[in-house]
């Protein structure tokens, strides 16, 4: 496992030099980053399968559909950027620790990715859905970009009625536990 304080989104303190099109996307990456960053930081092996409802998903398989719908908008993103760096790998053994650095890395390379896009670049944009067929860029921020917000929500919220709540961090300035901003 890597050691935590290489993973990115321990804050987001910094802000984007300018208030781009993409710059708003990546910065909305960013909290989503952050926010599962601390959610999920310190979970047990145990906490990974506690489930909330008998029926319902556990907190691992919520991160890992969280990291399903990343790499989904990821390549919705970059499909058709030749030039642009590859989905990092997810390392083997796949479990809810490696899922969830992949996640965070993921995340990372996609708010790179983002900040240097325009108005024209995102309009150019096209998501190619198995179902829905051909759809603007809008369509992943209030499909997956906001559903994976609302599954870190569950998250925070499972683990403390499995009896191991999230270190508090400070979204609204960035900050990681007790750090600067409160």
């Amino acid at each position: 496992m890597t050691d935590p304080e290489a993973l990115p989104y321990s804050s987001i303190a910094g802000f984007p030099s300018e208030a781009s099109p993409g710059a708003l996307l990546a910065r909305l990456v960013a909290g989503l980053g952050f926010r599962l960053r601390w959610a999920t930081e310190g979970l047990r092996q145990e906490d990974y399968g506690f489930r909330a409802d008998p029926e319902g998903f556990s907190i691992g398989e919520v991160l890992e559909h969280i990291g399903q719908m990343v790499s989904w908008v990821h390549v919705q993103f970059t499909a058709h950027q030749p030039d642009v760096a590859a989905l990092p790998e997810l390392e083997a053994g796949h479990g809810p620790d490696a899922r969830r650095e992949h996640c965070l890395r993921s995340l990372s390379a996609l708010e790179r990715y983002l900040l240097e896009l325009g108005a024209e670049d995102l309009n150019a944009v096209v998501v190619d859905h198995p179902r829905r067929g051909r759809r603007p860029f809008w369509v992943l921020v209030n499909g997956p970009l906001s559903d994976a917000l609302t599954h870190v929500g569950q998250i925070s919220a499972w683990r403390r009625l499995a009896g191991n709540p999230a270190p508090q961090s400070d979204p609204f300035d960035g900050q990681p536990p007790g750090g600067q901003g409160k």
